[in-house]
């Protein structure tokens, strides 16, 4: 693995300074995306199927020290560009006009996201916007507007997500007891855990987490006798966990609905980060310099 993370930082670096000094230069919306989409490309050729741990190993620490300054938030939209968009010709086709990448990335989870439910004349409509020679401020209005209203439309149609709050509460409990233990430097409680799951359960419920931060990435397989003797709290929210990467799309949407992304991401972090005591240690590390 360290290998292939060596290679993609090599293969991707310079286009990532590209990006940066295109971005600082405010090239063309167009040549923004076709530098993404080459690193899209890369990671895709390297058959990535699951940008998440991939780009916390690219941007993240090893034995204290960054090992790139490629982000995983810019990991993870080249690799949502790349899906995106089948062939690099079709982003200048698609939008020979489009002034700054910014209004693109705005305007993403509207031609991406399903549950915004975009008609054909709507995502006609989008697209002469983006392309249009309008002032940007005056363009980025328009398309915060028109999410705000597709917002409120798929929000009006929310429905069972009383179902979900038993398991949303159980995963607070869970992410409420890691982040203390980890916050507050108990590294003996943080080993009672890791004995009670055991180092395989800890990273492979890291991965499912990651998993459920959207649709279309790949379940870990786990077996289920694993966590059958593990107890409490835990294996209830494991289990819970099992069954909802056996759902369908809706039950997960839900999830997400009632669980921040952002807080599905950190509780893989958590999980991830007590395997080891070096883990734990760079985990405090960071939640210490964050609360600064």
């Amino acid at each position: 693995m360290s290998d292939i993370i060596s290679t993609l930082i090599e293969q991707i670096g310079p286009l990532n300074n590209r990006y940066r000094e295109g971005i600082r230069k405010n090239l063309r919306g167009a040549e923004i995306l076709n530098i993404m989409w080459d690193v899209g490309e890369i990671l895709f050729k390297h058959n990535i199927k699951n940008i998440h741990p991939i780009a916390w190993k690219i941007y993240g620490r090893e034995k204290g020290l960054r090992r790139s300054y490629i982000t995983r938030d810019f990991l993870s939209y080249c690799f949502r560009i790349r899906r995106y968009f089948k062939s690099r010709s079709s982003i200048e086709e698609q939008f020979p006009t489009l002034q700054r990448y910014r209004l693109f990335r705005e305007a993403f989870p509207l031609l991406e996201n399903p549950k915004y439910e975009m008609n054909q004349r709507e995502t006609k409509e989008l697209m002469e916007l983006l392309n249009s020679n309008l002032p940007y401020s005056e363009t980025k209005r328009k398309i915060a507007k028109l999410k705000k209203a597709k917002i409120q439309i798929y929000n009006d149609r929310r429905q069972r997500l009383h179902e979900m709050a038993p398991m949303r509460d159980h995963f607070i409990k869970i992410y409420n007891i890691l982040y203390s233990t980890i916050k507050d430097g108990n590294l003996e409680e943080a080993k009672k855990i890791r004995e009670n799951l055991g180092e395989e359960v800890l990273s492979q419920f890291s991965s499912l987490c990651l998993s459920f931060i959207q649709e279309g990435l790949t379940f870990p397989a786990i077996d289920k006798n694993k966590i059958k003797d593990i107890g409490g709290d835990w294996q209830q929210l494991l289990e819970t966990c099992l069954e909802l990467s056996e759902s369908n799309i809706e039950t997960r949407n839900r999830f997400r609905r009632l669980v921040p992304i952002s807080k599905i991401m950190e509780m893989a972090e958590m999980f991830n980060a007590i395997k080891t005591e070096d883990g734990f240690h760079l985990l405090k590390e960071k939640l210490d310099k964050f609360m600064v």
